[in-house]
């Protein structure tokens, strides 16, 4: 089962799941990796560090920790029965959870002085 973005036309963050075709694709002058091939760049940030939560502003590819960060977003729409942005299929999900990627980032704030 696939849930699809309804969109009418497609914008960079519209894309950020990448396509289904393994291979990067252009929009608006911008290539965009398939999900595929951010699945293999997480599992070599999970190699490097020993987890999958990626910094949104990962200094060494931003665009990850936004992917990753889009995905959750996705998947929370999912579980709450709307209709996700970009396309996450269940088995997307399932590669996932099986390289132990986390549904739900906790971000603790340290208070100030």
């Amino acid at each position: 089962e696939l849930i699809r973005q309804q969109t009418t036309s497609t914008t960079a963050t519209q894309s950020t799941m990448g396509n289904r075709t393994g291979r990067a694709h252009s929009v608006a002058g911008k290539t965009w990796k398939s999900f595929d091939e951010r699945l293999r760049d997480l599992i070599k940030f999970k190699k490097k560090f020993g987890h999958c939560n990626v910094p949104r502003k990962f200094v060494e590819d931003q665009s990850l920790g936004s992917w990753c960060n889009n995905v959750r977003f996705s998947y929370k729409q999912i579980k709450e029965g709307k209709q996700p942005h970009n396309t996450l299929s269940t088995e997307d999900i399932r590669r996932l959870d099986n390289i132990g990627f986390q549904w739900r980032v906790r971000q603790f704030k340290t208070p100030r002085s």
